[in-house]
């Protein structure tokens, strides 16, 4: 009985003419439509569509699936050989790419463009790039909000932590302050001040000597220029520390800290952000245009253009394996939806890293103030 029932079921797979079989595959609409015929092949789609093929409609087969109502792209994979197929490299990627993912970048996927060479290619404009990174939030602002501020350029107008930093002990600032500067500092005291008033007793001698009043005593060339051969600059910063006339240079040297931490700390996460995308995308290969709307009025906005074929096919290839249905119409966020890893996200910066650049901001700072 079992012989005879498998020699019917091969007599019906290989009967000439056009097969009911293969009738039933081209007039399919979803997957219902093909269940029952697939116990003639155990069940395998792959093996059904390689008895199709067999007899030249293999391609008409994928071209049917695409129209299913359910799942197309899934099962196009499994006809295809499926995730092990595809694992072992023997799945047929032209017809994977032919069917499944230039279907996907033409109809479903609005900044992506494949041109006849076969390369895809994304255009991106400062709001389509924050797409890329991850929403999660972790208790701060999440990297997907931060990449806006970054990309958009609008970070430093949201940037709040100006007053919160933390400043170095006046040594350390006078200790970092260039020679030119230091040279600056003390000629623009010179030239802006005729007396200062300090109670420490490093300055006792010059108050007896001037005795113009309480721990007050002029300021000449001799005294100021005697601190240019201070090799730690103490005596300096003592009096800078001292004298209530000069609390003004001191608020600005620490300010000039602040603005110059803050700067590189931003600097960190332009570069970082920006960092981050290029090494998931490369660098841009081109410019374009893209348009936004401000109300009623029509907006044009640069754009950058990455050659991304081989980011796109790994992607969508691995959504059909999986069966997952595309939710969002942009690469960026369909690769954040898809993406094992989730979005990019680079982090947050709270320390800044390189001292020598730090110290270097800082001395172009307070030189703009003297």
């Amino acid at each position: 009985m079992g012989m005879k029932l498998l020699h019917t079921i091969q007599t019906l797979v290989e009967q000439e003419g056009q097969p009911f079989w293969v009738k039933q595959a081209l007039n399919s609409w979803d997957y219902e439509d093909v269940h029952d015929t697939l116990k003639l092949f155990g069940g395998d789609l792959h093996e059904y569509y390689k008895a199709l093929d067999s007899r030249g409609f293999g391609e008409d087969f994928l071209n049917q699936i695409t129209l299913w109502e359910e799942s197309p792209n899934y099962y196009i994979t499994h006809a295809l050989g499926g995730r092990d197929a595809y694992r072992r490299g023997l799945m047929d990627e032209d017809l994977l790419i032919k069917y499944v993912v230039d279907d996907m970048v033409e109809n479903e996927i609005r900044d992506l463009k494949k041109y006849e060479t076969g390369k895809i290619y994304l255009t991106l404009d400062m709001y389509g790039k924050p797409d890329f990174f991850e929403t999660d939030s972790y208790n701060r602002i999440s990297c997907e909000e931060t990449a806006r501020l970054v990309f958009e350029d609008t970070l430093w107008e949201n940037w709040y932590n100006d007053i919160d930093t933390w400043t170095p002990n006046l040594d350390e600032l006078l200790g970092n302050l260039s020679q030119e500067n230091y040279k600056e500092l003390i000629s623009n005291i010179l030239n802006n001040h005729q007396t200062l008033t300090c109670f420490r007793e490093e300055f006792e001698s010059w108050v007896e000597q001037d005795n113009i009043g309480e721990d007050t005593f002029y300021v000449d060339a001799s005294r100021m220029n005697g601190f240019l051969n201070d090799p730690d600059r103490y005596n300096f910063e003592v009096l800078l520390g001292c004298a209530d006339e000069l609390e003004e240079y001191v608020s600005e040297m620490k300010q000039s800290y602040r603005s110059a931490y803050n700067d590189e700390l931003l600097s960190l996460y332009y570069n970082r952000y920006h960092k981050d995308l290029e090494k998931l995308l490369g660098k841009p290969v081109g410019k374009d245009k893209t348009y936004d709307y401000r109300g009623k009025e029509k907006i044009e906005l640069e754009a950058d253009v990455y050659e991304v074929t081989d980011l796109v096919n790994k992607i969508l290839i691995e959504a059909a394996l999986n069966g997952e249905e595309l939710q969002y119409s942009d690469f960026g966020e369909i690769y954040r939806d898809l993406n094992s890893g989730g979005g990019l996200c680079p982090g947050h910066f709270d320390d800044v890293y390189d001292d020598e650049k730090l110290w270097e901001q800082y001395n172009e700072r307070f030189s703009e103030y003297l």
